[in-house]
């Protein structure tokens, strides 16, 4: 607060530095506005002794700084200036293929064309060019790209700059339809290409030679950067800026101590892609006490928001423990290192010793589906793909159509409860009620100690459903959490779909606020697995309200820095609300309104979203939150939004959610209930994306 400012600046002094390093985004956040003041005096003394632990932070944070934050952060970009972290940052990136780089940065152009802001087009052009379209930028000696991505611009750059104009000249007069028009070709080779990129190991210097060929295992130093001669007498930073430090190394627990930090030496020269949609690669880091570190390379999306959600689950696991019921209970969200290192690339820490949980679930069909007779190797891949057939054979009849978003929409509109009902009961019957808990006994040597692994198995999926629905994490199909093979903890990955945005966003929304699906659950029969979870899930959701400033202090940046994602999204659910938007013939008065209306339009949903993880901190229907999330999204105001509403809020005859009063629960326990009920409805499963699975 302003008023507490000078009171904020002079107790500050007395405070460590490294204990605002978790902080450092908060602080980031605020360097446009007038209590940024407050803070630069920290952010400065933390990059001079810490400075990897706000480098990267700082580079992806100045590029939205308007002119009073450039100026008040003049002397800190100073002190960060590091020749070599930064090519370190440009080499990564060159690890996402260059088709995936050139399809977003078309898909960002398309945004600015339909938001008709012609010179962030233009500029927008130039760096995709310079990212993956200019072969004199990727030759040169602080770059070294690989010959995967010079052979890409050779054969792409001219195909580009054909459709655009030099330096982007022709998108000064284009609308949404002459660009569709201008790139149909580049986009329909493009589509062809994608589906046939390469996974499994894949040589590092294809993609990167800078990194290939880098070895700092016998001199840690400079090799072709030179020294600015600002810091040629001060030894200590001449250090920092002649290595690189094994990422994800600095937190607020305890004081860092950067000499013993583990420095970077090289790399494995193969990679392993992975096949899921983004192609993130596993890269191997060999650091100087000679250990191997694996990290996942992510491209094409912003990381700060899966850095952030694991920032609030850290402060949620601070805050459980300090609860005397949850500490007793272990109450925890098992969590990982998340290191955006710009927009559009990050490094997640590789989780040792877990399996995808789909793959557990197979493991358990493989010893459950011969006693069914059915074997063979292709067996449960097989019951899966019939199911997932079955299901999608019949949404295909009752919505009398081959497009399934379309199918959908007669879902909400014409199929009753009953008849849901009964099929989601089917399928689910024709899956083996036991494959998961199979699954998971077969990672064990005896029965106590698979009971041992259930008992965590069980408090994790208690609070994971809890902390996951206080941060609106969707998208939670069978390869979105990971499970722990020795201890049988549940870890989420992958935070894409959150804050709402899986009803916000999605074609077909998802109305469930967490997977509590049959699988899951009966891993605990034959005890009272609801039971076991509501009361775990109860003293969860007490332990965080109780104090929802500090969370609601986390969330804050997510308001003050909204992610690129979140404007996107804001400019979709716009354009499906039919909000008009000035055109280039309007004046320039009417376009300096445009550029007003869109700001505000943006920050007005990026705190609807946050707004409404207040309100399940303050114990409202999660029905109500559902639905307020449906009228922020791209479904409001459509024919069927009606019956969405009244599918949510369901039949007080069968829904404990439908019997409450008014928008918010009485206590926790109702909230839980509440939530329970609606996370195993089959009137909401049914109605879900078939690739989610609700009957596994």
């Amino acid at each position: 607060h302003i008023e507490t400012q000078n009171e904020f600046s002079i107790a500050v002094k007395e405070v460590p530095n490294w204990l605002f390093i978790a902080w450092v985004p908060q602080m980031l956040a605020v360097m446009n506005k007038e209590e940024g003041e407050a803070f630069i005096g920290i952010l400065e003394e933390i990059a001079k002794e810490y400075p990897q632990a706000l480098y990267y932070a700082f580079n992806i944070s100045k590029t939205d700084f308007g002119a009073i934050g450039k100026s008040r952060t003049q002397h800190l970009e100073g002190i960060l200036t590091n020749p070599l972290q930064g090519t370190f940052i440009r080499a990564l990136e060159d690890l996402t293929f260059p088709e995936q780089r050139l399809r977003d940065g078309l898909a960002q152009l398309k945004n600015c064309l339909v938001s008709a802001n012609f010179q962030q087009a233009q500029k927008t052009f130039l760096d995709l060019y310079e990212d993956c379209l200019s072969l004199e930028s990727m030759m040169k000696t602080n770059r070294c790209s690989g010959e995967y991505n010079i052979k890409f611009a050779r054969d792409y750059s001219k195909r580009v700059l054909k459709a655009l104009g030099e330096n982007g000249s022709k998108l000064l007069s284009m609308n949404e339809k002459e660009f569709n028009l201008a790139i149909s070709d580049i986009m329909t080779n493009l589509q062809k290409v994608l589906k046939t990129l390469q996974v499994g190991k894949i040589s590092l210097g294809s993609l990167s030679k800078w990194l290939a060929d880098f070895d700092q295992s016998s001199d840690p130093f400079w090799g072709n950067w030179s020294i600015p001669e600002n810091m040629e007498n001060d030894s200590c930073m001449t250090s920092s800026k002649s290595m690189i430090e094994i990422p994800g190394k600095y937190n607020s627990f305890q004081k860092p101590n950067p000499s013993s930090h583990v420095k970077l030496v090289g790399f494995d020269q193969t990679l392993l892609c992975l096949t899921s949609k983004q192609r993130p690669k596993i890269l191997k880091m060999r650091g100087s006490n000679e250990v191997e570190y694996k990290f996942v390379v992510k491209g094409g999306e912003d990381l700060r928001l899966d850095q952030r959600i694991e920032q609030l689950f850290e402060v949620m696991n601070s805050i459980l423990n300090r609860s005397p019921a949850c500490s007793q209970r272990k109450l925890f969200v098992q969590t990982y290192s998340v290191i955006p290192v710009s927009k559009q690339c990050g490094l997640l820490q590789f989780v040792e010793n877990t399996r995808v949980l789909e793959d557990v679930i197979k493991d358990g069909l493989a010893c459950t589906l011969p006693s069914l007779e059915r074997s063979g190797k292709n067996a449960p891949m097989e019951l899966l793909s019939n199911l997932r057939l079955q299901y999608q054979g019949w949404l295909e009849k009752r919505g009398a159509s081959q497009n399934l978003v379309d199918c959908y929409k007669t879902l909400y509109t014409k199929v009753r409860h009953t008849e849901l009902a009964d099929k989601m009961n089917a399928l689910t019957v024709g899956f083996p009620w036991d494959a998961l808990k199979t699954g998971l006994f077969r990672l064990t040597t005896s029965a106590e100690s698979f009971l041992a692994l259930r008992s965590q198995y069980q408090h994790s999926l208690a609070v994971l459903s809890i902390c996951g629905y206080i941060a609106g994490v969707g998208d939670r199909h069978l390869s979105n959490t990971l499970v722990d093979i020795k201890s049988g903890l549940l870890v989420p990955i992958d935070f894409g779909y959150s804050f709402g945005t899986g009803v916000i966003l999605l074609p077909v929304p998802e109305l469930i606020p967490f997977r509590m699906t049959h699988q899951l659950v009966n891993v605990m029969l034959p005890q009272d697995a609801i039971g076991l979870l509501r009361n775990d899930m109860i003293h969860t959701m007490s332990a965080l309200r109780a104090s929802r400033n500090i969370i609601s202090a986390v969330l804050d940046v997510f308001v003050k820095e909204p992610l690129v994602e979140w404007k996107t999204e804001a400019l979709r659910a716009a354009a499906w609300h039919n909000l008009g938007i000035p055109d280039r013939k309007s004046g320039v008065a009417a376009v300096v309104g445009r550029d007003e209306a869109q700001a505000n339009n943006e920050q007005h949903h990026v705190e609807l979203k946050i707004e409404n993880a207040h309100r399940k901190l303050e114990l409202w229907n999660p029905a109500e939150v559902t639905i307020s999330e449906l009228h922020l999204s791209i479904h409001a105001n459509k024919p069927y939004m009606r019956d969405l509403e009244q599918i949510v809020r369901g039949h007080p005859d069968r829904n404990i959610r439908a019997r409450i009063q008014g928008t918010v629960c009485e206590s926790v326990q109702e909230q839980v209930d509440c939530l329970i009920d609606q996370a195993t409805d089959p009137n909401l499963l049914g109605r879900i994306w078939v690739g989610w699975q609700p009957w596994v």
